[in-house]
């Protein structure tokens, strides 16, 4: 029962917002949307793709789901605190992009009297949020794991706090050492067992099994939603097999959106695809998993679709079946007659 009540009460939040108008959220069921409108509704502009991701995280509510996953591309701009320049992709831009999602999250619920705890994966990250985001309903937090747990006073960035308390202290006259002026604030060594909402943003290892262990102990009536938890598809990442199969089988992908699919795990060729059409996988709950080029000319072509996630094997096996082209007639028919 406390499940369905906090997860209508999400509902109603998100029910007067445009983006329910739109035709993917209709309530047929027995019936998949065809392919045509799956294709229709991949985003062109990053406004597109922010209104897909609302309707698909509301549907996702509305089908009493409560434990979801999003995976957007890393530094993608969305405008959330000013239109940034165009450049590298430094870890600075990938920090915006993800603190932004989370900003977006926030916003959802804000007036609906259920208090979302945010955590990022660093304390330095949190102070970042806390300043740009100044006073928000959500609280917001950081989470490092009980591994790389922070003293609840602060602490200095590691490998610098040995070396300042050995020095010796000044003699009489000198003058008094200076302060810092910022503390950094104290981090979660676990999940609240009291939190109803929880936003995790871009977890590693440590964050993740954090929240396996609040999952475990309350049950499904509670929402938890991964933002860009990009360690559990990097093979570069120390996540285990164990939490990779655990948050694989337990997390719904709400909303997916993965330019070059085949690099962004670690184990495709980035080079190899640089010279073609781009590729993204892409999903928007309920609908099925897309594999999808952009020609330069002319709309998407859907090069694989299926309901669950493809793995790199058979995304490239249909990106090789795709680039040899249709077959001719003469291959067509002797494949025919030849299977007798």
């Amino acid at each position: 029962m406390r499940a369905a009540v906090m997860l209508l009460m999400m509902q109603l939040m998100l029910a007067g917002a445009a983006f329910l108008h739109s035709p993917a959220l209709s309530p047929a069921r027995t019936a998949r949307p065809p392919l045509y409108v799956q294709m229709a509704s991949l985003p062109r502009t990053n406004k597109e793709l922010v209104d897909a991701l609302r309707a698909a995280v509301q549907k996702a509510l509305q089908e009493r789901t409560s434990r979801m996953l999003v995976e957007l591309p890393p530094g993608f701009d969305f405008g959330v605190e000013g239109k940034e320049k165009k450049g590298a992709l430094t870890e600075e831009r990938v920090q915006r992009s993800d603190r932004s999602l989370a900003r977006l999250f926030v916003e959802m619920f804000d007036g609906t009297g259920l208090v979302p705890l945010v955590v990022f994966p660093t304390p330095e990250e949190l102070e970042v949020a806390r300043r740009k985001w100044g006073k928000t309903e959500a609280k917001v937090k950081a989470l490092v794991g009980r591994s790389t747990a922070v003293s609840s006073s602060g602490a200095e960035p590691r490998g610098k706090k040995g070396k300042a308390q050995a020095r010796k202290p000044a003699g009489f006259g000198a003058p008094p050492t200076a302060k810092a002026s910022t503390k950094v604030p104290a981090a979660l060594t676990s999940v609240p067992p009291a939190t109803e909402v929880l936003f995790v943003v871009a977890p590693g290892s440590s964050q993740l099994a954090a929240v396996r262990s609040f999952c475990d102990s309350v049950g499904m009536d509670r929402l938890v939603v991964l933002l860009n938890p990009r360690s559990l598809a990097s093979s570069a990442d120390d996540v285990g097999s164990d939490l990779r199969s655990y948050f694989g089988d337990e997390f719904e992908v709400a909303y997916a959106f993965i330019p070059n699919p085949l690099a962004s795990g670690g184990d495709g060729d980035a080079d190899k695809a640089g010279d073609k059409d781009p590729v993204v996988l892409w999903r928007a709950f309920p609908t099925e998993w897309v594999l999808a080029s952009k020609p330069s000319i002319g709309p998407p072509r859907t090069i694989l679709s299926s309901k669950a996630r493809p793995t790199t094997d058979e995304m490239q096996a249909a990106l090789d079946k795709e680039s040899r082209g249709p077959a001719g007639v003469l291959e067509t028919l002797g494949n025919a007659f030849g299977q007798r």
